[in-house]
């Protein structure tokens, strides 16, 4: 993300930067549900540095916990 903005001026403070990740998971499915699990772990953080956003220290999770549950509904449609 870029520090300044195209447009509309730069009255916002934003800090640019990109984070990298890999993210291990495990999917259980059983029967017409499909529960998953995943870590998010970060390998590379990159924080452009310039005059606006020296005034904190950036701030990056260490990890990152995804769950969540999907299940199949099968609708049949009859003439």
């Amino acid at each position: 993300m870029p520090f300044k903005d195209l447009i509309g001026g730069n009255k916002g403070f934003r800090r640019a930067a990109s984070i990298t990740s890999v993210e291990p998971g495990v999917n259980y499915k059983m029967k017409k549900a499909l529960t998953f699990v995943y870590i998010g772990i970060p390998f590379k953080r990159n924080i452009v540095q310039n005059t606006e956003n020296n005034k904190t220290p950036a701030g990056f999770a260490n990890y990152l916990i995804s769950f969540g549950r999907s299940v199949q509904i099968m609708i049949t449609l009859r003439k």
